[in-house]
């Protein structure tokens, strides 16, 4: 942690308006406020999700990059997908190896086509075991990947392991 972090927070908490989360990273914060609203507001509200970060494209939704002035809406397949392409890819930012090899055009060209969820995680599967990765890597990038719709979350798409 930085060390000037506790005077950054007490800034924050003085002259802005801010939330402080404990335990968990602002994008899942993100998650979870879209998630509520689409709870309290019906499932046809339009949910804006104001973010220069690209793990926050996991969530369906309108998005705005106000660093880039960009917009897009991303659709809830469109979410799993790049959460699934992370998985395969890797993320520094997020201490995700992904399969070596593998990258943006790879893991393009392995789910594009694809529009199951269950699909895109047997092709990760897929990957991932044929690397030699042990499904304990698997469940850990998920957990480190996924971004909560409600706090806490769980990744959906970790595996027994056991039954591997």
């Amino acid at each position: 942690k930085p060390a000037h972090l506790p005077a950054v927070i007490e800034y924050a908490k003085k002259h802005k308006r801010c939330l402080i989360t404990q335990g968990y990273e602002a994008d899942d914060m993100l998650g979870r406020a879209g998630h509520d609203a689409l709870k309290k507001f019906g499932s046809d509200a339009t949910v804006v999700f104001v973010s220069y970060d690209k793990d926050v494209k996991q969530l369906p939704g309108n998005h705005y990059n106000f660093v880039k002035e960009e917009h897009s809406v991303v659709s809830e397949i469109e979410g799993y997908r790049l959460f699934f392409k992370q998985m395969l890819i890797g993320d520094t930012a997020d201490n995700v190896t992904g399969v070596k090899g593998i990258g943006e055009k790879t893991a393009a060209k392995l789910l594009d086509s694809v529009s199951d969820p269950g699909e895109m995680m047997e092709v990760v599967k897929r990957e991932y075991f044929s690397a030699g990765i042990p499904p304990s890597t698997y469940n850990k990038n998920c957990d480190l990947l996924w971004i909560w719709r409600t706090v806490p979350d769980a990744c959906p798409f970790v595996i027994e392991t056991d039954h591997v």
